[in-house]
């Protein structure tokens, strides 16, 4: 199989890293991998950011829900950053509009696609990966010391693993591909595509003492996947306070949206 391919096919997120520095000259690889990624217009709007001093990592592990940081030699932060060209125009005397809501998601995109490069190319240098989506939430502003018009669209934690879990399963493929329109699934084809995935609750929930199952169903009032994961995890509350949060981050830059 191509090597690349391989690499894709075979990713898992780890988050328990193995006591060995990730060297110097593999890590300018990563970066140089990641800054031949695409971007809108070339324009390249986006920085990345090496954290590997110890007493950040462990703040960004605490302010993420993410404590295995503090275990990680170091993370790389995509920043979307229209900082860089705003300078540029300044000096050069031309105008500058790069403080929309496109301009948001374009930074973002550039961002993302530049440290997904990074992290294929780690995975197939063998070293481990994880991403940190709790970043966006986290006042990244004054933990990293960023300008206005820069702000975290994304973290990967990088290591080499302690040991590589195995895979997890995906939905299946036609569940996420659609060709041409969208093709709206009948609830039946829901059921069967959703069907390994709610099937872990079950699991999980057949494991339990009876008391422990009076007080998932009767407490928390979950008897399902979906109701665990929406009533537990990502409970309407908590994703409108990390909207919120987002929201503080990107209006805080300097972007009006």
């Amino acid at each position: 199989m191509n090597p690349t391919i391989d690499t894709l096919l075979n990713h898992t997120s780890i988050r328990n890293f193995a006591d060995r520095p990730v060297g110097e000259e593999i890590l300018n690889l990563l970066l140089e991998a990641g800054t031949r990624a695409p971007s809108a217009g070339n324009l390249q709007n986006y920085s990345l950011m090496v954290v590997d001093d110890r007493s950040i990592l462990e703040k960004l592990g605490q302010e993420s829900g993410a404590p295995f940081l503090a275990g990680a030699p170091l993370c790389i932060v995509a920043l979307a950053d229209h900082y860089r060209f705003k300078r540029l125009c300044e000096i050069y005397d031309a105008p500058f509009g790069f403080d929309t809501a496109d301009a948001v998601f374009i930074g973002m995109w550039d961002a993302i696609v530049a440290l997904h490069n990074i992290s294929v190319a780690a995975e197939s240098l063998d070293l481990g990966t994880c991403y940190v989506g709790y970043i966006l939430e986290t006042d990244n502003k004054s933990i990293l010391g960023l300008p206005d018009h820069v702000f975290a669209a994304g973290m990967l934690a990088v290591g080499y693993p302690e040991a590589k879990p195995a895979l997890r399963s995906r939905l299946p493929v036609g569940a996420v591909v659609h060709r041409n329109s969208y093709s709206i699934p009948t609830d039946d084809e829901l059921r069967a595509r959703y069907g390994e995935w709610m099937a872990k609750w079950d699991s999980f929930y057949e494991r339990l003492s009876d008391e422990k199952k009076r007080h998932w169903r009767d407490e928390l009032g979950v008897s399902n996947n979906a109701q665990y994961i929406t009533k537990t995890v990502y409970t309407p509350e908590r994703l409108k306070e990390w909207g919120r949060l987002v929201l503080r981050n990107i209006r805080g830059a300097g972007y009006h949206i």
